[in-house]
């Protein structure tokens, strides 16, 4: 059965990897140094006929996004060869998550957070059950269905700067910023399914959902390349 799953999940998210050897080369050619590139875990769960995503939610006692809900994940370490590294060592830091328990299905493009940090999203196919606990950065740790992030009930959006618009759900808690935006595109890939409500990045639903969910990803990804030196400085003083 986790094979059926995994493949349905390689081919639901083919057109936003990248291979893995992009992200070794970027480590080889920057400054160590520099804590701009980041990477999360979207870890997601099939059981009784539904995907679900992991979701935590950040200790209030931290200095960056604290109380937040987020997928475990963190900034990369020296140690760290890829972003898929990046993503299990912290998965398991923070929430206890081994990596035998995940089986990783794809380095997805990377997007760019709001302090400026290049963040890689890997997703991942829960394979083993394993009991999550709360490390010192952890709050709380909950599973979402998946098409939660397509549904307009639950559904919210602001705009930022009166141009960039900003999605939220109330869930279980409240998911909202990169993370909302992350789940969105994850569960229109998966399902192949648009959202119930209106964003700004769909001009029209006349492809498959996954397709415009491929071109979004090379998008954004672009955004992340081309960040300036000095913003790397910026990022790396926050």
């Amino acid at each position: 059965m986790s094979d059926e799953l995994a493949c349905h999940l390689e081919t639901a998210l083919q057109g936003c990897k990248i291979e893995e050897i992009r992200y070794e080369n970027l480590l080889k050619n920057h400054d160590k140094n520099i804590a701009g590139t980041a990477a999360v875990l979207v870890l997601l769960d099939f059981r009784d006929g539904e995907w679900y995503v992991l979701l935590t939610v950040r200790s209030k006692k931290l200095r960056r996004h604290p109380g937040e809900v987020c997928f475990p994940g963190g900034m990369r370490e020296h140690e760290d060869v890829t972003c898929v590294a990046t993503a299990l060592r912290e998965s398991y830091e923070e929430i206890g998550l081994p990596s035998t328990a995940v089986r990783i299905i794809a380095s997805l493009k990377p997007c760019m957070s709001r302090h400026l940090v290049i963040l890689y999203p890997v997703v991942g196919l829960l394979v083993n059950n394993f009991t999550p606990f709360c490390s010192e950065e952890v709050d709380k740790v909950f599973y979402s269905p998946l098409k939660s992030f397509l549904e307009a009930k639950s559904h919210t959006a602001f705009y930022f700067h009166e141009t960039f618009q900003i999605h939220a759900f109330m869930l279980e808690e409240h998911v909202f910023g990169l993370t909302a935006f992350l789940s969105i595109m994850v569960a229109m890939a998966v399902l192949d399914r648009y959202p119930e409500f209106q964003m700004d990045v769909i001009k029209d639903k006349c492809r498959p959902a996954r397709a415009l969910v491929a071109e979004i990803a090379s998008k954004a990804s672009k955004i992340a390349t081309e960040l300036l030196p000095s913003e790397r400085e910026s990022a790396n003083k926050l």
